[in-house]
């Protein structure tokens, strides 16, 4: 169970603390813990973004039970934030043992040791050690870029995420899906819509399929600047490439539409979800409902006001007083 695997964790991270290293058979076991919460794969891709052109021999020693243990530990640690800010440099030190140890590859190692100074420390700072590092003979890779921009946009900065990631890209590192979705949620908090849109472009062009959050931040952007019908051209394409809408993504859509009294395209979004097993909620509801009160169609306004009523979803404020704006 969930409870049983931290408390594994837990008393192999105190192991660890008191010096007593894993053997193959507290290997296996936290292996099968791994495997168990489903996160070997996670883990797994975390140091292939490390390690990327390093040959395949060199790659199955990264891959080895104790890398593979020892690594998501100190992601667990970092990823939980289950150490306070003034502990990180207790994180870099526990880094360091495991590295003398040899049960962490020193690429894996210097690369989760700038994890901790993005988690744990001033973003500056942080920059700058990464900066010190390089000029050791540190060489960046996708997953210490991904820290950086991730860190970068969510301070608001993210022009330099940007070149970050221009810079990666430089360097032949693949940029991930979540490199990518850094850039698009950060342009759509800046409410740079065209930038938001041109990433996003370029994330479904190299073969990413975005989270559903994602593309909601673009479809909302495209719709408050009047562009819906583009933004339901590119749910189109995600449709195909497998993506799954919420009702955000439909909401958004419909007070699109709704803007431009479009109610017809309203009602074809509504029926969408209808098809697709969408249950429709308030913000759908209120949007349709004050799109027919915006028209002069109050009936229709009303029947939909009892299928809502019919799905136990409850009116608010908002969807009276359009119907008793829509009668005045």
């Amino acid at each position: 169970s969930e409870k049983c695997g931290g408390s594994v964790w837990e008393v192999y991270e105190f192991m660890i603390r008191r010096r007593a290293y894993p053997n193959a058979t507290s290997l296996r076991i936290m292996i099968d813990a791994i495997c168990k919460e489903g996160e070997l794969q996670k883990i797994v891709d975390t140091v292939d973004r490390i390690i990327v052109g390093n040959n395949d021999c060199s790659r199955s020693r990264f891959r080895s039970p104790a890398m593979i243990v020892n690594c998501g530990l100190m992601l667990r640690i970092l990823g939980k934030g289950r150490v306070a800010k003034s502990e990180s440099d207790d994180v870099v030190v526990l880094l360091k043992r495991l590295l003398q140890k040899n049960l962490l590859h020193e690429k894996v190692v210097y690369s989760l040791v700038v994890h901790a100074k993005v988690v744990f420390g001033d973003l500056d700072y942080a920059w700058g050690f990464y900066l010190e590092m390089v000029q050791r003979g540190f060489e960046g890779n996708a997953f210490v870029y991904t820290l950086f921009i991730g860190a970068f946009c969510r301070e608001g900065r993210v022009g330099k995420a940007i070149g970050l990631l221009r810079e990666m890209q430089g360097k032949g590192l693949r940029p991930y899906g979540e490199t990518f979705e850094h850039i698009v949620v950060g342009c759509a908090a800046a409410e740079d819509s065209e930038q938001c849109v041109s990433f996003f472009e370029e994330m479904v062009r190299v073969g990413f399929v975005p989270a559903c959050m994602v593309f909601n931040k673009v479809v909302e952007r495209l719709c408050e600047k009047g562009k819906v019908e583009k933004a339901n051209g590119m749910l189109t394409v995600l449709l195909e490439k497998g993506f799954l809408p919420n009702d955000v993504t439909y909401a958004h859509l419909m007070q699109g539409y709704a803007r431009k009294e479009e109610v017809q395209e309203v009602l074809k979004l509504y029926y969408e979800m209808e098809y697709r097993c969408v249950s429709p909620g308030l913000s759908v509801f209120g949007t349709i409902v004050q799109c027919f009160c915006r028209c002069g169609k109050v009936e229709d306004a009303e029947k939909y006001l009892r299928i809502m009523k019919g799905r136990l979803v409850r009116p608010d404020v908002s969807v009276y007083q359009a119907l008793i704006d829509g009668y005045m």
